[in-house]
């Protein structure tokens, strides 16, 4: 048989090479449902507890402002969780993911004494609890905010903690104007309230 020339053998090298495949587009990675309703998990209890009408009451020694949190709530048919130092609900609240309510009223009441041990005793500043103010950071962290009212001690000498956060603090006053404060923190929340209820 004659001998492939040059060119045949060029030709037929051609013809057997075969073209790389084109990779495969990439298909979008659907979320499976597990993925979703973790997601969604979050958003889903926070309604829930508003449904429920469920928020928390940081308590401290100050039993009139404790009381006064309570009684407010009552009046819209909103249900009180208490967290305190001597309250059942704290320690299983700080050991789960999920709270069981997403707004918080905290009562800062001046239970504690704080000052800068080379000005003791004569700028003595009362604050909270320590218990209080834990529980304060952790509610805001897991709550936001926006979903935390602060009611305080109304004196001169009081200490606010956290003051380099952007947290709204009312002062406690036995007229109840703090009240419509409440009122109105609540709606911007989510919650479905009638400030002629504290008329």
């Amino acid at each position: 048989m004659p001998e492939e020339t040059v060119e045949e053998q060029k030709v037929q090298e051609n013809q057997e090479v075969q073209e790389t495949p084109e990779a495969p587009e990439a298909q979008e990675v659907q979320e499976t449902p597990e993925a979703q309703e973790i997601q969604e998990a979050p958003e889903v209890a926070a309604e829930e507890s508003k449904k429920a009408g469920q928020i928390f009451v940081v308590c401290g020694k100050n039993e009139e402002m404790n009381q006064a949190a309570k009684d407010v709530l009552a009046k819209f048919n909103l249900e009180a969780i208490l967290l305190g130092a001597h309250q059942e609900e704290t320690g299983s609240i700080l050991e789960t993911s999920s709270l069981a309510a997403s707004f918080a009223i905290v009562v800062l009441s001046d239970d504690d004494v704080a000052t800068p041990q080379e000005e003791f005793p004569r700028n003595a500043l009362l604050q909270p609890r320590s218990e209080e103010i834990f529980l304060l950071g952790f509610l805001a962290a897991k709550l936001g905010t926006k979903n935390i009212f602060l009611l305080t001690q109304p004196k001169q000498n009081f200490k606010q903690p956290f003051q380099h956060i952007s947290l709204l603090y009312t002062s406690y006053d036995k007229e109840n104007r703090w009240q419509f404060d409440l009122v109105r923190v609540l709606k911007s929340a989510g919650f479905d309230v009638d400030a002629n209820k504290l008329i």
